[in-house]
């Protein structure tokens, strides 16, 4: 997917859905924490979803702690990639619900199917992990959203 001589480390951050489009990006993953309000960007994805371009899965993890948040993932895949879904969601369901910092086995199978690079992978890798594990929310604590 990278069109560049040395590797680079997403996340591709406001250019995934044109990548999506042109097909050189099989898979976008979007997640936020819980609060009162989900910063996605579903609204521009929507209208390609309702298209039949796009994919949309969705998922609510809750942990398995109580005091732990809930996080909102979202999966767009292109039609013919919708194989990736389930090996993802299952990734970030025992990163989000069991509260387990990913090996780098499933960051490099989230990442694969993301659609980086092998050479992407590994400078990705050598900078640490880009799913964080949601820590307990403090007081007046805002949502943070996150894509790859």
């Amino acid at each position: 997917m990278n069109e560049q001589a040395q590797p680079s480390i997403g996340p591709h951050e406001g250019r995934e859905l044109d990548l999506m489009l042109t097909e050189k990006k099989p898979l976008a993953l979007f997640y936020a924490i819980e609060s009162e309000t989900w910063i996605l960007p579903e609204e521009e994805f929507d209208c390609h979803v309702a298209l039949g371009k796009i994919v949309k899965a969705d998922f609510l993890f809750k942990p398995t702690s109580p005091a732990a948040p809930a996080v909102k993932c979202v999966l767009y895949a292109l039609p013919s990639e919708t194989a990736r879904v389930p090996e993802a969601a299952e990734i970030l369901r025992t990163v989000f619900e069991e509260l387990t910092a990913p090996t780098d086995d499933q960051e490099r199978a989230l990442e694969r199917l993301l659609g980086y690079t092998e050479d992407d992978i590994a400078l990705f890798l050598s900078r640490g992990s880009n799913l964080p594990i949601p820590e307990l929310p403090t007081a007046n604590e805002s949502l943070a959203s996150s894509s790859t």
